[in-house]
């Protein structure tokens, strides 16, 4: 049986790719150049990575998105071709960041889809500026870190830098992805392994580090847009439960959880995630 899921995306920029429509666009924001993979025409659409990734985690899903939208896939700070700036990371920081960079790109308001680091930031971005966002897409992502989590990444910090990005990459894999994906594919590991060895470590323990301090639940009760919150069922980095939690927080958001598929959703199953992400879009921000 095929997969349903793409191969990990390449180590080029989508520029390089042939079947990718994406340009790089690079702006200057918050004292940092910010790298944007840009797409389409029509309504603006902002895709927020998760930690460790960059705008290659929506790669695959740019052709779809941009026959209808003006796609922008925005590398947060310390990852991608973006900035690789010095810690402390803070999610506050984060969130000036986009604020600044919606600004470079002159985006007074757009619909954004957050996955986990970036549905984080998404939040806070959300609940500092709410009439820049026409609508809300969280996937993976949660409103409050436990406490208990910080000594758990504090090791997996520790034993990264005692071992090794490998040793870490391999241990990470087992949270992000599924079971039943990991056994199917031993050659995507393999290149998932080989992109978080050739990434810059420190950015990666940063950003680990400011979601410690991820405690915006309070929050949420203001969000009046319409608002969308997905859970991979296997998802032992964001439990469904926990996500749940957050959809909970938020008046009207809708809670949908993705079968057979691990945190990385879009990769696992990128068909589910699109039917997703467009029965949302076409009902609360159509292109039409």
């Amino acid at each position: 049986m095929t997969a349903p899921w793409y191969p990990l995306p390449s180590l080029d920029l989508p520029v390089d790719r042939t079947d990718s429509p994406a340009t790089s666009r690079f702006v200057e924001a918050n004292g940092i150049t910010v790298h944007v993979a840009e797409a389409g025409d029509g309504p603006p659409l902002v895709l927020l990575h998760a930690l460790g990734w960059d705008h290659r985690q929506w790669e695959h899903h740019f052709a779809h998105y941009a026959a209808n939208y003006r796609v922008f896939a925005i590398d947060v700070r310390g990852h991608g071709k973006t900035t690789v700036a010095p810690g402390p990371y803070s999610l506050e920081l984060f969130r000036d960041d986009l604020l600044a960079t919606f600004d470079a790109l002159g985006l007074a308001s757009a619909a954004v889809v957050g996955f986990s680091l970036g549905g984080m930031i998404a939040q806070y971005f959300t609940a500092a500026a709410p009439a820049r966002v026409a609508a809300l897409a969280l996937i993976s992502t949660v409103c409050r870190t436990d406490p208990a989590l910080r000594q758990v990444m504090e090791e997996r910090i520790a034993a990264n830098q005692a071992k090794g990005p490998r040793a870490a990459a391999e241990t990470v894999a087992k949270t992000l992805f599924s079971e039943p994906f990991r056994g199917a594919e031993p050659e995507f590991l393999e290149k998932f392994y080989a992109w978080r060895v050739a990434s810059p470590q420190d950015p990666i323990f940063e950003s680990m580090r400011a979601t410690f301090s991820l405690d915006i639940c309070d929050a949420l009760p203001a969000f009046t847009m319409p608002c969308m919150v997905v859970a991979g069922a296997a998802d032992a980095a964001t439990t469904p439960d926990n996500v749940a939690r957050l959809a909970d927080a938020i008046p009207g958001a809708t809670f949908q959880t993705i079968p057979d598929s691990g945190h990385l959703i879009p990769i696992e199953q990128p068909a589910a995630f699109r039917a997703c992400l467009d029965g949302f879009l076409a009902q609360h921000y159509s292109a039409d």
